[in-house]
Formats: structure tokens, C-alpha cells, sequence
């Protein structure tokens, strides 16, 4: 049946951990696991670096289906996973159960054999994803995704201004305790796809909206159906910068991360035309692939 890998961390010692979802009966080398009713259950399986043995393998219990879109590592190689579930999912820590269709989940793992540590739920009655996740310097953990109508990520309930708003929230890596919370979105969509936080806590998201979104920063007018953004928040949330890129189709960014010197690297599609700081991109096909090197 369907086994899909959505995210994958190498830890200090070298050794790969990947989170994604299956659906039936699979073996990563450390016996069959099961899924739910036959369901998609989300994993989380660890290999050696030096040959890729099985290491470990974990599957969730649920009654429903649940689905793992990002794994990051803190400084000691525990996981921690984010994605959406509906039903009723336990990492081990306890049952958590859906309010709406789909909530966003948040889990921390141990490194030494995958045993829960702290797991959160997120969302309202509608549905809610968490889809990309990073860790700072001091171990807090930094989710983004998207939500419905209103959702309570622990400090309060956010309410969306159109369908999707993005979420950034900000969880203390000791407890999976919420710090803060922020919501960016307009009339149209605006979904959270990528996030990387440096060792000071400052966030960088990425994502796609539609329409006209301020960031904090001003507002931004997409150039056509969708575009790619990219927003940076300092340690406690708030705004410091915002862009926009993109043409008159649909452009979205998926993925951004930190260089060494400090300089975010962003990832995604773009469709036909798109203008970005170096000039203009030009399509060869429907959709191409973009990496695009920004100063902070």
C-alpha cells in the first residue's frame, strides 16, 4: 500500500530519521508495523548512518487517519514531529482527540529509542495542519502550517480573516509548552509551508497566499494567483521583515533554511514568469523548481 517519506534529519552522530505515513503492513528492519484499521498511520523510523540498519521504528496509535510532514532534531538528536490527525492519536503521552475535521499535531521523541516525551494538539473545527518544523538555539521548538476559521494554539484563540491563515507558534522544548502564537493571513489563502529558526530565536517562514497579506511589515499584494512569501519574526514573535515574490500563475515556497552565514535559502515552484530580487525567472515547462539565496 502507500508509504510516503515527507521529512528526514541527520543527527550529530550521523544517523537518519524520517517521518511520513503509511497505510497496511510495512518493515523498515525492525518487524511489521500495523496501521490503524488499515488506515494511514504516521512513523517515525531511525538507521544507522554508517549502512542505514534499522535502528528503531515507531508507528501511533489512532482511530482515525494521521499524517507526519516534518521532523527536526534538537541538540541531543531527539525528534520532533509535526503534522495533522483526526480522530484520536497517541504518541504515548496521552490520547488527544480531534475538535473539527483535522487538528495539527506536535510531538517530541526520544533519540535513544523513539519514546514520547511531550505531545500537543492544535485547532479548531475545521482543518488545521502543522507542516514544517524547526529548533533554536536555546531547544524551543518553532511549528508553521495553517488553520481554519479559529484555533487556540495555547495562548488564545487566532481567527482567520479568509478560508486558510498561516500559524507560527512557538513551544518550549522542555514541555512542548505554548510561548507564543502568531497568525498571518488575508482574504484568500495563506498557507505556512517552511520554517527555520536561528540560534537567537529569530523565525524564518515560508509559505504561498493569495490575494493581500501584511506580515507585520506592510502589506504585500500578490501578482497573480498565488505567490511566495517569505517573513522573518524575531525570538519573542515580532515582525521584522516581509517579501513577496512571484509572477501571474501560481508560485509557492515549501522550504527555506539558514546558511552558515546567517543568509536565508529558499525553495519552491514557480509557473511561467516570476520576479524575484535578481531579476526575472522564466519557466521552461508548466512548473519549475526555484532556489533563491536571501541576505537577513
Amino acid at each position: 500500500n502507500d508509504d510516503l517519506a515527507y521529512g528526514v534529519a541527520v543527527d550529530g552522530s550521523g544517523n537518519v530519521l524520517l517521518t511520513g505515513t503509511f497505510r497496511g503492513t510495512v518493515d523498515f528492519g525492525g518487524g511489521a508495523l500495523i496501521s490503524t484499521l488499515g488506515g494511514y498511520d504516521s512513523m517515525v523510523v531511525k538507521l544507522a548512518g554508517s549502512d542505514g540498519h534499522h535502528l528503531w521504528s515507531r508507528r501511533f496509535t489512532n482511530s482515525g487517519a494521521d499524517i507526519a510532514y516534518a521532523l527536526a532534531l534538537d541538540a541531543a538528536g531527539n525528534p520532533v514531529v509535526t503534522g495533522s490527525f483526526n480522530g484520536r492519536l497517541d504518541f504515548g503521552c496521552g490520547e488527544h482527540v480531534t475538535v473539527g475535521g483535522h487538528d495539527a499535531f506536535v510531538a517530541k521523541l526520544t533519540g535513544a529509542a523513539g519514546a514520547c516525551l511531550w505531545s500537543r494538539r492544535f485547532g479548531g473545527t475545521d482543518t488545521d495542519r502543522g507542516q514544517a518544523v524547526a529548533i533554536d538555539g536555546a531547544g524551543d521548538v518553532v511549528v508553521t502550517g495553517f488553520f481554519t476559521f479559529t484555533a487556540d494554539f495555547g495562548t488564545g484563540p487566532l481567527t482567520s480573516t479568509g478560508g486558510n491563515d498561516a500559524f507560527v507558534v512557538k513551544l518550549a522544548g522542555a514541555s512542548g509548552a505554548s510561548v507564543w502564537a502568531r497568525r498571518f493571513g488575508g482574504a484568500g489563502i495563506t498557507y505556512g509551508l517552511g520554517v527555520a529558526s536561528a540560534a537567537d530565536g529569530a523565525v524564518v517562514v515560508t509559505g504561498t497566499y493569495s490575494g493581500a497579506v501584511d506580515f507585520g511589515t506592510g502589506v504585500l499584494a500578490s501578482a497573480g494567483l498565488e505567490d511566495v512569501f517569505v517573513a522573518e519574526l524575531d525570538a519573542a514573535g515580532t515582525p521584522l521583515s516581509s517579501g513577496r515574490f512571484g509572477g501571474a500563475d501560481t508560485d509557492g515556497g515549501f522550504a527555506v533554511a539558514l546558511g552558515a552565514g546567517g543568509d536565508a535559502l529558499l525553495t519552491g515552484f514557480f509557473q511561467q514568469t516570476a520576479a524575484v530580487s535578481g531579476g526575472l525567472l522564466r519557466s521552461a515547462g508548466a512548473q519549475d523548481l526555484f532556489v533563491l539565496a536571501l541576505p537577513r
